[in-house]
């Protein structure tokens, strides 16, 4: 059995339904942290659903109100890191509030018990645009599953993210699907033209590339 961590941010009140119902799937152990507003400092109302709903009784929620974390970056960082301490296994799965598994899938990757011979293990996905029908044809990756043990805040508090948990090792392995299949879907951008504009503008990657030409140019379709 593995933990799950999920960093709820971003306008995610409409994949967290689904969220829940796939990782309850092969996981009893489900922390969902993140911080009491968007990253831009405006209070979440769909988080305040969700925290009141008596259907997500059986999951563990951590909700971080101090401000304590000054950079978008550390924001990602700190919502994984204030979960850690409350994962019961020995390995962890990490997962935005927007990268939903195939519950199935991963339930029967697990069950191989692979990933127990590695300290990191990433996974394939399909990307989603505007609407969750809108698959793109060309696969990425999103998701990962990491030792409890190398979990330190150096690790976690690191300008990559979650991509630094395979570099801390060499005994790592990335793409993983399931008999070709990938069990990972990242719906990042299946939001409204308004809330991905909004999106970019307060998240840990605004600075990696010019995100409103490629927002303008995927709504132009």
């Amino acid at each position: 059995m593995i933990s799950v961590v999920i960093s709820y941010s971003s306008n995610e009140r409409r994949f967290f339904d689904a969220m829940i119902e796939e990782c309850s799937k092969f996981s009893d152990n489900i922390i969902v942290s993140c911080l009491g507003r968007f990253f831009d400092g405006e209070i979440d109302k769909g988080l305040i659903e969700v925290l009141s709903n008596d259907k997500f009784k059986n999951v563990c929620f951590l909700v971080d109100d101090t401000n304590q974390y000054e950079t978008f970056k550390d924001k990602h960082n700190g919502v994984r890191w204030n979960a850690i301490e409350n994962c019961q296994y020995d390995h962890i799965m990490f997962l935005d509030g927007d990268e939903i598994p195939n519950g199935d899938l991963m339930k029967l990757y697990l069950d191989t018990k692979e990933y127990q011979k590695y300290h990191a293990v990433g996974f394939k996905c399909y990307w989603y645009f505007r609407d969750a029908r809108y698959q793109a044809t060309a696969l990425e990756e999103c998701g990962i599953i990491a030792k409890k043990s190398f979990m330190t805040k150096p690790v976690v508090f690191h300008e990559a993210e979650r991509g630094n948990f395979t570099n801390i090792t060499n005994n790592y392995v990335r793409n993983q699907m399931w008999n070709g299949e990938p069990i990972m879907h990242h719906f990042s951008w299946v939001r409204t033209k308004e809330e991905m504009l909004r999106k970019v503008k307060s998240w840990g990657h605004t600075n990696d590339r010019d995100w409103k030409p490629m927002i303008e140019e995927e709504f132009s379709r």
